[in-house]
């Protein structure tokens, strides 16, 4: 498993949790994106919890109703979408990409996805979850709970898979 923090505190953490649950990583201190750019090996699985506004979690940090005009939501999106196109680019066929983050707002998750399948037909909708974590009956492709009836934080996945 490979892992990348930009945040040299946040990699030290993440290297300290993985190693008390005994599994074996390699955290890189780096930008994701960048150092996806830099082409190298392709990945079987790979996880892009992305930097996000947090608005899925106002339950438990009321205080991001403050942020106001301190949210620049569109540098996210883009900076969201970058690292989305960059992982992509590291996808090794058969491989399957997961994209996550903890905001209800459609243009941090859901647009991704229907944008991302717009720029790269290749790609197929990855059936991950039951129903009643979706918006649809059967295997769903969007991991988006009903923010009025799901007990959670909200929350956005979904997955592309690699043919």
């Amino acid at each position: 498993m490979l892992a990348l923090e930009s945040d040299g505190k946040r990699a030290r953490r993440l290297e300290e949790n993985l190693a008390l649950r005994r599994v074996r990583a390699q955290v890189i201190p780096e930008e994701a994106g960048a150092w996806l750019r830099q082409g190298g090996c392709a990945f079987d699985l790979i996880l892009v919890d992305a930097p996000c506004s947090g608005s899925g979690t106002l339950r438990k940090h009321p205080e991001l109703n403050w942020l106001g005009d301190f949210l620049d939501l569109p540098r996210l999106v883009r900076n969201q979408h970058a690292l989305l196109e960059a992982a992509l680019l590291r996808l090794a066929p058969g491989g399957l990409l997961v994209y996550a983050v903890c905001s209800w707002l459609p243009e941090e998750g859901v647009e991704h996805q229907q944008s991302i399948l717009e720029r790269h037909p290749e790609l197929r909708p990855a059936k991950l979850w039951p129903p009643a974590f979706g918006t649809e009956e059967g295997p769903a492709i969007l991991f988006r709970p009903n923010p009025l009836t799901w007990p959670g934080e909200g929350f956005q996945a979904f997955g592309f898979a690699h043919p």
